[in-house]
């Protein structure tokens, strides 16, 4: 109960109209931290928790060294004094390791359970706080009618939309379709059935197109693909091509005239992307700007010119957290990060774990791509701690049936 308490407050980001600071967030999750070595409970397996957060944090760790001494040579110049980059830089860095460090605490502590708590900390979150919110300042029949046909005609959506509890539940409803039978996860039809519906409510379109995607590749390929270790290799090298592809349609316009000829509402996020594009550059030798300095000199320039800045709207947040890694990179420090998530990752879960275990991380990083495209997840609570959770369940329930991997491996 103690713990389901600290994860509902954890995770609540904004109670429209008023916004919850991520420092008050990780201070609670460092509460729970400190209180959870207090525990004598240790249902989990700590080894797993620690290969898996080794895992998480050794890109951040890349990241940091990178852009610190790029910035030995070329020294962060914008909007912000320059210490103000090094610190938020930090500070972000900081905040993500403290939510892996929350999630791996409590799997130690709770085991295979922490999955279902996490999961339910979201449904009551949503259902005791979020919705009756919205009731409040739009009305019961507006809430209901925009439950119903998602038409955010009364401005329900700036209440129900919860952006990070709302992309977490796609990570759940993934591991429900795909491994929910096979580890007699309880109750499984009902939680598909909520999850689908909250996703709905919450009127995240680009997650319900990624959810679609992913299932369907996970049938198709499971289905038609020879199940060998290159299989990774080639999935890498796809996303990495269709990443760089939608980048350079950034730099060479296409996205934006795309938009303009079919209509497509990108919501200023072309503004923005080709306001970044201005200030960077599409090259093999380009070096990026630097860990988080986006965030930074958005939020400055913001402060002192508004929203129109050189003739552009820009957003606070990139809204393309795949976008955002390149400028800030660069292409080959942005190249190396992709292969480490999708195929380096995935291989080293298959030969450490087996293959369910890299299954599902393979399924959840595909999801998470497809979000990067035109969202800000990378530093979401939620959607941090669920990304992580369910490799390290999936090991824990694979492993307590005994279950064989099902790749064949080729030498």
């Amino acid at each position: 109960m103690v713990f389901l308490i600290f994860a509902i407050i954890c995770g609540i980001s904004k109670l429209e109209p008023y916004r919850v600071s991520e420092y008050f967030s990780n201070t609670i999750a460092l509460i729970w931290i400190l209180l959870s070595f207090n525990t004598g409970r240790h249902l989990g397996n700590s080894n797993n928790a620690i290969f898996h957060i080794k895992l998480a944090i050794l890109p951040l760790v890349f990241m940091i060294v990178y852009t610190l001494f790029n910035w030995a040579f070329f020294p962060p110049i914008g909007a912000a004094n320059t210490l103000g980059y090094y610190t938020r830089m930090l500070s972000t860095n900081f905040f993500l390791v403290v939510s892996f460090i929350f999630i791996c605490r409590a799997y130690i502590v709770f085991g295979k359970r922490t999955l279902e708590l996490v999961w339910m900390s979201m449904i009551l979150s949503y259902s005791f706080i979020h919705i009756p919110n919205a009731i409040i300042h739009c009305g019961l029949v507006n809430v209901i009618k925009n439950m119903i046909i998602s038409n955010d005609a009364n401005g329900v959506n700036q209440y129900l939309e919860i952006h990070d509890l709302i992309f977490a539940l796609g990570f759940f409803l993934i591991f429900f379709i795909v491994c929910g039978r096979e580890f007699n996860v309880r109750h499984l039809l009902g939680k598909e059935i909520i999850t689908i519906a909250y996703i709905w409510i919450g009127y995240k379109r680009i997650e319900l197109v990624a959810i679609v995607l992913v299932i369907s590749f996970y049938f198709l390929f499971d289905k038609y693909v020879p199940k060998r270790k290159r299989q990774y290799v080639i999935i890498g090298v796809v996303c990495i091509i269709v990443s760089v592809a939608f980048i350079v349609m950034i730099y060479s316009g296409t996205l934006s005239a795309m938009a303009l000829r079919f209509g497509i509402n990108f919501n200023y996020r072309i503004d923005t992307w080709s306001y970044w594009a201005s200030r960077s550059s599409l090259s093999l030798t380009y070096r990026g700007l630097g860990m988080n300095y986006v965030d930074k000199e958005t939020n400055y320039l913001t402060i002192r010119q508004g929203f129109l800045i050189s003739g552009y709207i820009v957003l606070e947040g990139m809204h393309s957290d795949l976008f955002k890694k390149y400028v800030e990179l660069g292409f080959i420090p942005f190249i190396a990060w992709l292969y480490y998530i999708i195929t380096y990752k995935t291989r080293k879960m298959y030969f450490k774990q087996g293959f369910y275990v890299a299954e599902i991380y393979l399924l959840c990083t595909l999801f998470v791509i497809v979000l990067y495209l035109t969202d800000n997840v990378f530093n979401y609570f939620l959607c941090n701690i669920s990304y992580l959770l369910i490799p390290m369940v999936a090991y824990e329930c694979s492993e307590g049936m005994n279950i064989a991997p099902k790749l064949k491996i080729d030498n």
